[in-house]
């Protein structure tokens, strides 16, 4: 049999190890918890960018006021709205913008235009014309522009019923950005 004043600092010993494995599998599991939520919030990052766009409550709110601004001023603007061909999450999104701007009381003429630059989202130009300024306030409290620029031109358009109005502005819907990398 052995000596027990042998085994109590053995078993001290080994116990100190065993705390010490314990240790560092807490440590571990804790850093190994924090990239699993770090990945988690990646993922979920991701997959909101892979997400359709789709007008907010907030854009649709903007809408609404443009409505109000525009009868006020007694303006009807007119905007040429571009939608890329062959881009089924832009059209989708270029018929919601259109659908709320002509319930705004915009007039909106809708042509397909081919992707030929690398561009994403939705860019707008406006013209010095009656209603520009209200659109531009819209599209900023909508939140849904990626670019907003001025132009002092005022280039007109024929609608089909052969009128020849200013255009107030003129909005891109271009691909969404699918980029899979987050900016920092």
């Amino acid at each position: 049999m052995p000596d027990t004043s042998q085994l109590i600092p053995k078993a001290n010993e080994s116990s100190a190890q065993s705390q010490l494995k314990i240790d560092a599998l807490i440590q571990q599991n804790q850093e190994l918890t924090a990239r699993l939520a770090a990945e988690e919030q990646a993922r979920l990052k991701i997959e909101a960018r892979l997400q359709p766009r789709k007008l907010t409550a907030q854009a649709q709110a903007a809408f609404k006021a443009l409505a109000v601004a525009l009868a006020k001023d007694k303006a009807t603007p007119t905007v040429l709205l571009n939608i890329v061909k062959n881009d089924d999450e832009a059209l989708a999104f270029s018929k919601q913008i259109a659908v709320a701007m002509m319930k705004a009381g915009v007039r909106v003429q809708i042509k397909h235009l081919m992707h030929t630059k690398e561009a994403t989202g939705a860019h707008v130009v406006l013209y010095n014309s009656p209603g520009s300024q209200q659109i531009e306030k819209a599209f900023i409290a909508a939140n849904i522009a990626s670019q907003i620029t001025r132009s002092s031109q005022t280039p007109t358009i024929r609608i089909d019923d052969q009128d020849t109005p200013a255009i107030s502005a003129f909005i891109t819907v271009y691909p969404k950005d699918l980029a899979l990398t987050v900016a920092p």
